[in-house]
């Protein structure tokens, strides 16, 4: 009989030292989450939120990477060294520029009627002339960019002057600068100063302040 009773109670024993082990595994378990949570919380880096931060970053800078600045595509041809050629030059580029693309004037180019400052745009073609050459006639769908006015006159040639050029006439805003351009390319060139009173706007007020200022 009181061996049974041993029996029992070591059994009995057994099992509450493995329940007691179980529960000190649980409490362990649980106070290591617990724990990991704390830290977490009290701005120790998460690894993975670092590691997903790390690749955005790294994301935005090859996509910064890629992204090429604007371009011009210019047609420069000739009196420069390397005529008939398109050339891509940044965005805010000048005529100057171009020519130096081009590997710079020719012997025997005339530059004294171009207008070096003047800004480039996208397919723009740009043509140099040689000294005694006429200047070319074209309509604003070329593009070209010849003489400007009669060389060293001082004067707008209201058939090749790009906007800005035509903004700087006295009288003359965007709107009216932008009523040229549509005329010309419209109608050809003009073929005389007192043609450009057939714009819509510019009547005999407004061409008295251009014309001592203009030329075709």
């Amino acid at each position: 009989m009181i061996i049974q009773i041993r029996r029992k109670t070591g059994r009995i024993l057994l099992l509450l030292g493995i329940l007691a082990i179980c529960g000190l595994a649980y409490l362990g378990i649980h106070k290591a989450g617990i724990l990991k949570n704390t830290v977490t919380d009290t701005g120790v880096p998460d690894p993975d939120s670092e590691s997903s931060e790390e690749s955005l970053q790294a994301a935005e800078e090859s996509s910064a990477i890629e992204e090429e600045p604007p371009v011009l595509a210019v047609h420069v041809s000739g009196a420069v060294q390397h005529p008939d050629q398109v050339y891509y030059l940044p965005q805010g580029s000048r005529i100057s520029d171009a020519i130096q693309e081009a590997g710079g004037p020719a012997e025997g180019s005339d530059l004294s009627g171009i207008n070096l400052a003047s800004l480039l745009s996208d397919g723009q073609k740009v043509y140099i002339p040689f000294e005694g050459e006429e200047p070319v006639m074209v309509t604003e769908e070329s593009s070209a960019t010849v003489l400007i006015g009669e060389p060293g006159s001082g004067l707008t040639n209201i058939n090749f002057a790009t906007t800005i050029e035509l903004e700087a006439l006295p009288g003359i805003g965007e709107k009216y600068a932008q009523r040229i351009i549509e005329y010309r390319t419209q109608n050809g060139p003009f073929q005389s100063i007192e043609e450009i009173k057939n714009v819509k706007g510019i009547g005999e007020a407004v061409f008295a302040k251009i014309r001592d200022s203009i030329t075709v």
